[in-house]
């Protein structure tokens, strides 16, 4: 299925191609530039490679894991509701150290309960997520 992104980038290449073709019959037309095409050959390749990742991750997703992923989306969410955006690498090591000693206490414990384990490692998941977003700007 094409995304809106992909329907956009085919739309982009397909002027492109037909520009540059029109540039060859000698028909009148916004002349193409390299710097036209080589950012538009980048974004298309972007593309894909985010559907790829996107294809691979929905073959290979248990129902464990897709349930895992949204509780850390969801506390992501949560954190994201209550507290401003990592101001930078050591905020962001500070705050991921600080859900580690809280998973840890938890771990330490001389009977750990599993609801609090899993509490505590999807806190320590959601804000590896967000040093991900907030400091280093997604995974590109």
């Amino acid at each position: 299925m094409l995304t809106d992104e992909m329907l956009k980038v085919l739309e982009t290449l397909i002027d492109l191609m037909v520009r540059s073709d029109m540039e060859e019959f000698g028909e009148a037309c916004q002349p193409v530039t390299n710097g036209e095409w080589f950012p538009a050959i980048a974004w298309a390749k972007d593309v894909l490679e985010q559907a790829e990742r996107a294809r691979m991750l929905e073959v290979r997703c248990t129902a464990d894991e897709i349930a895992v992923l949204l509780a850390v989306i969801a506390e992501l969410r949560r954190a994201q509701g209550l507290h401003e955006p990592m101001a930078g690498p050591l905020d962001g090591y500070a705050t991921i150290q600080c859900e580690v000693a809280e998973l840890a206490r938890e771990v330490m414990r001389e009977n750990p309960q599993p609801q609090a384990l899993r509490t505590e490692a999807v806190q320590v998941a959601a804000m590896g997520v967000r040093f991900l977003l907030d400091v280093c700007g997604g995974v590109k």
